[in-house]
């Protein structure tokens, strides 16, 4: 959190010039609507957005398991999570974790992090799931009457 102070050199006299004539000085908010403001002596306080530290892109295989662990620094006060990802994917867990992944879960898992003085920010990982390879087993038999297994596979992981 970062903190301004406005303060006089002296009573009634300020470093600052405000203009706060009629019309001069006027808030609006996100519909454009004016809001009513009243100026006085006070503090402005302005707080830091959370940073989140994610790790990398990620490569598995089917049937693998990712635990995805950010690290939330900057923050002011208790964080939220909210995760969302492929296939309607979301959790409100600190941490993005699947088990026995499969390929339909590849793609964009973003974070959502919320403070307590309502700052937000969102990071995203990508998570690459490749299928499983096909391996097909056959016996052939040889000419001289012995039998061979051979195998036959389809790339994958």
């Amino acid at each position: 959190m970062t903190e301004l102070v406005f303060e006089g050199l002296v009573d009634g006299v300020s470093p600052v010039y405000w203009e706060a004539g009629p019309g001069e000085s006027v808030f609006f908010d996100q519909s454009m609507d004016t809001i009513n403001a009243v100026c006085r002596v006070d503090t402005v306080r302005i707080y830091t957005l959370p940073k989140i530290q994610m790790q990398a892109n990620e490569d598995l295989c089917e049937g693998d398991t990712i635990d995805v662990t950010p690290t939330i620094t900057e923050n002011n006060g208790d964080v939220s999570f909210d995760w969302s990802g492929p296939n309607g994917y979301t959790s409100q867990n600190n941490k993005l974790q699947l088990n026995a992944v499969n390929v339909d879960q590849s793609g964009t898992y973003t974070l959502l992090v919320e403070d307590s003085m309502y700052c937000q920010k969102t990071d995203t990982i990508e998570i690459n799931i490749a299928p499983s390879p096909e391996i097909t087993f056959f016996r052939i038999r040889h000419p001289l009457g012995s039998t061979r297994l051979l195998t036959r596979s389809r790339m994958g992981c």
